[in-house]
């Protein structure tokens, strides 16, 4: 599909009195795997448009794989079923971020690489029992074109290398997962993910009954928990659309005791969720959440920052066959140290979709914990996510991405724990 194809549908749009978006997203994702012994490759494109317009303020919506005139109609018929509302607009920004570190050449072929990282988690094999292991390569070409004029394109890559494995013993062991992901391969520490999978399975050979004989117990919360219990409750309370339906347990100026600070970056070159622009194709910016303690800003794309009237924070996110919506980037968690050990380890918790994310309350179990002594059966932790992220006592120094994460790992005090 050439410019020339795209510009077309935009300016039948025009002439017919209407505003036209379109995002195109071509992925190709490569994969080798290991399962029961069985070593698998596997290769897969996809390429699709979303077409968004947008007349007499109501908005129509159609995806596929090509860009046509069918696809045209489509979004067009859909507009009857629209309702006229004033934050159905498009944007435009003309500033260009041009950010190093997000596409590794490597990835356009990128076989020897995985099969170099499976040979490694293969290593440890006499350590572990690999119930799955992954390595997974690929880009992403993305494009944004408007009628207010915004023209936006950018190529990305990804990588995760993982596996799950456990501990066969006397008694099974829990399923503990690991994985490394960055968007260059030279910033995947492989022998990061090899000592962990071999550290927490052998800490799960010695687990017990956890007997709580305590009034507080500090908590110190893994970059992998902190992904897992933290960013999906934050993220659903920070968005522009949460607080715009009262639906959130945060209001602007809340005050945290931990004096913490957590800023949305997209800016951070290599890390996993890096770009130049957000789902309609906005330059990335960095927004200060909390700040010292103090909740700053609220996420948004276009339409909630219209329907809220506060600032729109360029943090839109979609694939082509789905409408804008909010989420994070990169989530850094900055607030004061910690260099004790005194506490347990949370390092996997299940169960976090069960929440009320209206409230923040949750109520998790974590299969993979421990402390000094050694590793517990299983543990349940509950709370509220602002009273967590108010009894935050510190970070710890060895700060490291994970997923949505960069952060030390998290210590938290006067959380329930059973």
């Amino acid at each position: 599909m050439s410019k020339e194809d795209l510009d077309y549908i935009i300016n039948k749009a025009s002439k017919e009195g209407a505003e036209a978006e379109i995002l195109h997203v071509k992925i190709k994702v490569y994969e080798v795997s290991k399962e029961k012994n069985e070593q698998h490759g596997m290769t897969y494109e996809e390429d699709g448009y979303g077409l968004r317009i947008i007349k007499n303020k109501k908005l129509g919506f159609s995806y596929g794989n090509k860009i046509s005139d069918e696809l045209y109609e489509l979004a067009m018929s859909s507009l009857a079923a629209g309702k006229e509302d004033e934050a159905n607009i498009l944007s435009y920004d003309s500033r260009k971020v041009k950010l190093e570190g997000i596409f590794d050449e490597s990835v356009v072929n990128p076989i020897d690489n995985l099969k170099y990282y499976i040979e490694s988690l293969d290593s440890i094999s006499d350590k572990v029992n690999f119930i799955n292991q992954r390595a997974v390569a690929g880009y992403t070409t993305i494009e944004v074109k408007n009628s207010l004029g915004l023209d936006s394109k950018s190529k990305t890559s990804f990588i995760w290398i993982g596996g799950v494995a456990n501990y066969l013993g006397d008694e099974v062991g829990p399923e503990i997962y690991e994985g490394e992901s960055s968007k260059f391969f030279k910033k995947i520490n492989i022998d990061n993910l090899l000592n962990n999978l071999v550290l927490k399975i052998d800490i799960t050979k010695r687990r017990r009954k956890f007997e709580n004989n305590k009034k507080n117990i500090d908590i110190i919360f893994t970059q992998k928990a902190i992904n897992e219990l933290v960013v999906p409750l934050l993220t659903n309370g920070i968005t522009l659309e949460s607080y715009y339906r009262n639906r959130t347990p945060f209001k602007l100026n809340d005050i945290f005791d931990s004096k913490i600070s957590v800023t949305d970056d997209p800016l951070i070159p290599y890390l996993p969720w890096s770009r130049e622009f957000d789902g309609e194709g906005l330059p990335s910016i960095r927004t200060e959440i909390i700040k010292n303690g103090t909740l700053m800003k609220y996420l948004s794309n276009t339409y909630w920052s219209k329907k809220a009237n506060m600032d729109n924070t360029h943090s839109a996110f979609r694939s082509f066959n789905s409408l804008p919506g909010i989420s994070t980037s990169n989530l850094v968690f900055e607030g004061k140290s910690f260099k004790d050990d005194d506490g347990i380890y949370i390092d996997q918790v299940q169960g976090v979709h069960t929440s009320n994310f209206d409230t923040g309350d949750f109520s998790v179990s974590a299969n993979v914990s421990w402390d000094k002594d050694g590793g517990f059966r299983e543990i349940i932790i509950s709370g509220n996510i602002k009273d967590l992220l108010n009894k935050i006592i510190g970070f710890s120094s060895d700060v490291i991405s994970y997923d949505k994460v960069y952060s030390g790992k998290m210590k938290v005090s006067g959380l329930s724990i059973a």
